[in-house]
């Protein structure tokens, strides 16, 4: 048996009247089941490759490289029902096993609210590897909001409370609202969520175990890192990645 560590997570206490927030700053969130002791989950699904990088930071194209090198992804914005109990495990009451049903026949997941699990998944999984995706903070903001203006996700997924399906999603457990208008306190909040959580992760997952990974670099630092041979062909940049690392924006 070994004991529990909390997932730590930089968030707003309040998602659904996030201004409410802006003199405190971000709480730190523990979610967890200290009641509930855990072993090594030793059979059944399996995480080989955690992505802990933000959405919005190229997950798409990670998730594509990922199935290239031989691994069988799960992308949460491509399958929400599989967002869902992952949503009810880190901010309801779900068990970590209810939520591994969904890791069946994949052995990687990218994107919310993946990037979250780092600290369970490090416990429970000790051979698992994490990338961690960055994007340049005012980049990675107009990007998310330039997205959330056509695709923002605001239906509550099944089987969650409305509490719990408005904190796991569009990034507002960073503090972040793109459904309010932009005012600099706002987009202060959001950035300093995003970079409390790349700084967390790199001061919480072994060196040996990360990989911070600039997509511009393509597929061998990658490649590299997850000990397969470097694909010979060009690295699968989607959505707005093409143009900034084609270009070297």
């Amino acid at each position: 048996m070994i004991s529990f560590v909390s997932i730590s997570l930089f968030v707003c206490a309040a998602c659904a009247q996030a201004d409410s927030c802006a003199s405190e700053g971000h709480t730190l969130l523990q979610v967890g089941r200290a009641a509930k002791p855990h072993s090594l989950v030793e059979e059944g699904p399996d995480f080989k490759v955690l992505a802990v990088g933000a959405p919005r930071t190229g997950t798409q194209s990670l998730k594509k490289a990922l199935r290239r090198l031989g691994y069988n992804p799960l992308h949460s914005g491509e399958n929400l029902n599989a967002r869902a109990p992952w949503c009810n495990h880190i901010f309801g009451k779900a068990s970590f096993e209810e939520a591994m049903l969904t890791m069946t026949g994949v052995d990687s997941a990218l994107d919310e609210p993946f990037h979250l699990m780092y600290e369970e998944v490090m416990q429970r999984f000790p051979n698992c590897k994490f990338i961690l995706t960055e994007s340049e903070p005012d980049k990675w903001y107009s990007s998310c909001r330039n997205f959330a203006s056509n695709h923002l996700v605001t239906a509550e997924l099944e089987g969650l409370t409305r509490d719990v399906s408005n904190a796991c999603q569009n990034l507002h457990y960073f503090g972040c609202d793109f459904t309010a208008d932009e005012t600099p306190q706002g987009k202060q909040r959001c950035l300093e969520g995003y970079r409390s959580h790349a700084l967390r992760v790199k001061q919480l997952v072994p060196p040996e175990k990360l990989l911070i990974f600039n997509l511009a670099d393509g597929y061998r630092p990658l490649a590299e890192f997850l000990g397969k041979a470097v694909p010979d062909e060009p690295f699968p940049y989607e959505d707005h990645f093409v143009a900034e690392f084609q270009t070297g924006a």
